[in-house]
């Protein structure tokens, strides 16, 4: 689904008021269909070499991706870069080393988080022309931990209510 909407996204600029409805109907969606926790979640410690496996791997795809760019271009190279990338390394070693509730707990919070990351850009859009580069990302700073701060609020008065 993700190669499809970037392959969509590549050739199709929707206006930005567009885009950002896309964006949390589709975060909703991904959070209602998500399953939740169903299975006991078991302590384990994975491998020493586990966090470098993981950095190794995200270096190479970032090298790969950045040694591509010029052929990709900019747009489509910035499509493929973000989370999607972190997120499956991150669920990949999480499954493998923990099992599948943990994962699922992993991947909840990338959806979680992504409210944030999708405020951070979209207060960038919106600002940097009108104030520069610094005031932009100051502005997008405060809008990230403002909507990071609503969205685990809001998980946990969620969690709270199913208990």
């Amino acid at each position: 689904m993700f190669f499809v909407s970037t392959g969509v996204f590549e050739y199709v600029a929707l206006p930005l008021p567009v885009v950002v409805v896309l964006v949390v109907c589709c975060l909703v969606i991904a959070l209602f269909l998500l399953p939740r926790n169903q299975g006991k979640v078991i302590e384990t410690r994975p491998p020493a070499w586990d966090i470098y496996a993981r950095m190794l791997i995200t270096t190479a795809f970032v090298l790969v991706l950045t040694g591509v760019a010029s052929v990709l271009g900019s747009r489509l190279s910035g499509l493929l870069a973000p989370l999607p990338l972190y997120g499956t390394i991150f669920a990949i070693f999480t499954q493998r080393f923990q099992g599948a509730s943990p994962t699922r707990q992993l991947l909840r919070g990338v959806i979680v988080g992504s409210f944030a990351f999708s405020t951070f850009f979209l207060i960038i859009a919106i600002v940097i022309v009108q104030v520069g580069i610094v005031a932009a990302f100051g502005c997008a700073l405060l809008g990230v931990l403002v909507v990071q701060g609503c969205t685990l609020r809001f998980m946990n008065m969620n969690h709270q209510n199913r208990e």
